[in-house]
């Protein structure tokens, strides 16, 4: 079984980062504790009893033990609120132009969601596609592009010439000047907000089927009456 000072030493190793599965992990051990603290308490000598100053020193362990749940729980707890300050309340992106610092592609139907990429200086372009696992399936050799922004296009096949299933994907664009040197590309998502989800103590904002962090927006225009 289990003891006390290892219970305590797995709630320390819970990662203060905003994952619902911290915080069962934390919930969990909580529980473990006071089973085997009930336990011991059951299952002591009657002619050997517990020490008070151990009973004592174990409830002090419990009483730590909690505090280091409720850090955790308002760790995730500040880190949203920080999110929401810093770029306001996400209701207020719906309907609106947004252009967030992002690589991701969604493939749905056979049709891809795409992002695009920004060059400040004419280059050659090599476009690499990964899998959700991050695993390289397709690269792309673009050629020359002079500066200017472009999308990514890709016709969801793979490096054998087969289609890829539907699911999430990702994107790199790399870039050599006429020198040979590696030049700085940006890569981003644009589009209209549709709606506001939330996720491990995140906010993130729809761009039809994408998902953009809310930290990652960069640009925010208002629709006209066109819609442009």
């Amino acid at each position: 079984m289990s003891s006390i000072a290892e219970v305590i030493a797995n709630n320390r190793n819970i990662d203060a980062t905003p994952k619902s599965e911290a915080e069962k992990s934390a919930e969990m051990n909580k529980e473990q504790f006071l089973q085997l603290l009930v336990a011991q308490l059951q299952n002591q000598d009657p002619l050997n009893p517990m020490e008070s100053t151990e009973f004592t020193s174990q409830l002090a362990q419990f009483s730590s033990l909690e505090q280091m749940i409720d850090v955790n729980k308002n760790l995730v707890e500040i880190k949203s609120e920080v999110s929401s300050d810093e770029h306001g309340d996400p209701i207020n992106y719906i309907g609106k132009q947004v252009k967030a610092d992002d690589n991701s592609i969604v493939r749905k139907d056979g049709n891809n969601l795409t992002g695009s990429f920004k060059l400040d200086e004419g280059a050659n372009i090599t476009i690499a596609i990964y899998d959700r696992f991050g695993k390289e399936i397709r690269t792309m050799n673009a050629g020359w592009m002079e500066p200017g922004e472009y999308p990514v296009e890709w016709e969801g096949k793979d490096n054998l010439g087969f289609n890829v299933s539907d699911g999430n994907y990702s994107f790199e664009v790399f870039g050599q000047n006429q020198f040979g040197n590696y030049v700085e590309i940006e890569t981003y998502s644009s589009g209209e907000v549709t709606g506001v989800t939330h996720g491990n103590g995140l906010s993130y904002l729809l761009l039809g089927d994408k998902q953009v962090a809310l930290a990652n927006v960069l640009e925010v225009k208002k629709m006209d009456d066109s819609g442009e």
